[in-house]
């Protein structure tokens, strides 16, 4: 259910939520190897939810809410189930035929590197414009959201730390892009995160090639009366002045 029709559920019982989600959205299968037009198989969530997460939005599960409620619980189930997806979608007959994964590296010291799964596909889950499950997108969304108010409102340390523990715990960089994201929004906050991430010469080109899918993000959007509640919650997420922006534009304005 999404972020309404769970009502209360989310600050009465946040903990079982989430693991109702677990239970109800992963595919439990693993013998069963089947070819499928929908994208859910492919990322380890079940076939039937293709339609019920339609169109893709912060507010289409209910996880934005619990993140209010139990934030380094939700935080740790966001990468524990984009972890799961992305292994999936490694291992699955769509990579196999069509070569999509590489891995990079995230160089968080000379002690600590973090190997993580990488793709344009992972890459612009987080902004819905490519294509993979509307489940995962709206998760993706909902975190961006969270963390964009998180740097926004609380200490430069504290920011930086939650920035932090989504790269060192993340085995993928769709994560990893909503980490960006949020340097691109806060670039002065998160200085020393960018000194991080600029190591990774990867990274400038999967946020050019996001960047260049910006200006058709809301098509589509605000048609239908019945998506309206979604549909104005992503068309004001999509008009934030740092969408113009790449990553490279922020290291050269630190110059």
């Amino acid at each position: 259910s999404n972020i309404y029709e769970c009502g209360k559920v989310y600050a009465a019982i946040p903990e079982k939520l989430l693991q109702l989600a677990w239970a109800y959205w992963l595919y439990k299968d693993d013998n069963d190897h089947f070819s499928t037009i929908e994208m859910e198989p492919h990322f380890g969530f079940n076939d039937h939810l293709h339609s019920m997460y339609f169109p893709s939005s912060a507010y289409q599960t209910p996880v934005y809410a619990i993140l209010q409620m139990q934030t380094m619980k939700t935080i740790d189930f966001i990468i524990d189930l984009t972890n799961n997806a992305a292994t999936n979608y490694k291992d699955s007959d769509l990579n196999k035929h069509y070569h999509e994964c590489c891995e990079i590296q995230i160089i968080l010291s000379e002690e600590e590197i973090i190997s993580q799964i990488c793709s344009d596909r992972l890459w612009k889950t987080y902004r819905g414009t490519g294509v993979t499950p509307h489940l995962l997108e709206s998760t993706l969304m909902a975190l961006e959201d969270y963390l964009l108010l998180y740097v926004k409102t609380k200490s430069q340390e504290e920011a930086i730390g939650l920035c932090a523990y989504l790269l060192k715990n993340s085995n993928n960089v769709a994560i990893t892009a909503v980490v960006l994201s949020a340097v691109i929004a806060y670039p002065d906050k998160l200085f020393d995160l960018s000194c991080v991430l600029l190591c990774t010469k990867e990274l400038f080109y999967l946020d050019k090639s996001r960047l260049s899918k910006e200006h058709g993000v809301n098509y589509f959007r605000g048609l239908s009366p019945r998506n309206k509640i979604f549909d104005d919650e992503r068309i004001k997420s999509n008009k934030k002045e740092f969408r113009k922006m790449s990553f490279e534009d922020i290291i050269l304005q630190y110059q």
